[in-house]
C-alpha cells in the first residue's frame, strides 16, 4: 500500500478559494493550529495560509495556521485537497476504510507526535472492533 494519496477529495463538491497563498514563518507569539487546536508555542514553524473566497458578490478572507504535525499528515496522506479543520477527521476515516491497515511508510512521513497520534487513533479502531 502506497502512502501518497490515500485520502483525496472531490473538490468541485466544496467551495475553492478564488485565491490562497500558503508560506512557512515562525510564531512571534502564541497561536492555535486549525486542525488540532494545539497551541503553537513561539518560536515554533508553521503554515501561514492566506485565502480569498468569493460567494456571489460577498468576498471572505481567512487566514489559517497550521502546526508542523498536521502539516506532516496532510502532505503524506492527501492528494492535493483537503478541507480546513478536517484532516484530523479524515484520517479517522481513512483508517475505518482500511480497517485499520496503514502502510508503515505513511506513519514514517509523519512528525513524532501526529505519528503517535495516528498510532493512538489505529489502536482506538483495533479496541472498538
Amino acid at each position: 500500500m502506497e502512502c501518497a494519496c490515500m485520502i483525496d477529495y472531490d473538490i468541485d463538491s466544496y467551495c475553492m478559494p478564488v485565491r490562497s497563498r500558503a508560506v512557512m514563518v515562525r510564531a512571534r507569539k502564541e497561536l492555535g493550529c486549525v486542525e488540532c487546536a494545539r497551541p503553537i508555542g513561539v518560536g515554533e514553524m508553521y503554515e501561514h495560509l492566506f485565502s480569498v473566497w468569493q460567494q456571489g458578490w460577498q468576498i471572505d478572507r481567512d487566514i489559517t495556521r497550521t502546526c508542523m504535525n498536521c502539516l506532516s499528515v496532510r502532505k503524506a496522506l492527501f492528494c492535493g485537497s483537503w478541507i480546513i479543520s478536517a484532516i484530523w477527521e479524515e484520517v479517522w476515516n481513512m483508517i475505518v476504510d482500511t480497517e485499520g491497515q496503514v502502510s508503515s511508510e505513511c506513519v514514517l512521513a509523519l512528525t513524532p507526535h501526529a505519528r503517535e497520534q495516528m498510532l493512538d487513533m489505529i489502536d482506538e479502531y483495533w479496541e472498538r472492533r
